[in-house]
């Protein structure tokens, strides 16, 4: 900071000062992904056991066997857009003149 105000990036009546919590954002990143310190086995290591991935492995394997067990799912949720949309709609435009129907009746 004191460069750029040094070379007027930065005009000089602007006050500047450091707070926060940036270093609890580098705790929840490294909670999350890993400690990365480049292609190694410790990083490796570090993210593929990092809450991150897991939770990725378990959604995607979860999902995996679903499908796989029940396949006729495959076919419906596609199918099931479709009327659910419209569904979704219909109540809209329900509540819409439910609405307008009670601001004509108050006037």
């Amino acid at each position: 900071v004191d460069d750029c105000q040094k070379t007027g990036e930065i005009y000089p009546g602007i006050r500047t000062r450091f707070s926060g919590n940036s270093d609890k954002l580098t705790q929840v990143r490294t909670s999350l992904l890993g400690k990365w310190t480049g292609f190694n086995l410790e990083s490796i290591t570090s993210v593929f056991l990092s809450r991150m991935f897991i939770a990725l492995l378990i959604t995607y394997l979860l999902m995996a066997a679903l499908f796989m067990l029940v396949p006729a799912l495959t076919g419906s949720t596609s199918f099931m857009i479709i009327p659910s949309g419209a569904a979704a709609i219909g109540l809209a435009w329900l509540f819409y003149r439910r609405e307008q129907a009670r601001k004509e009746v108050l006037g």
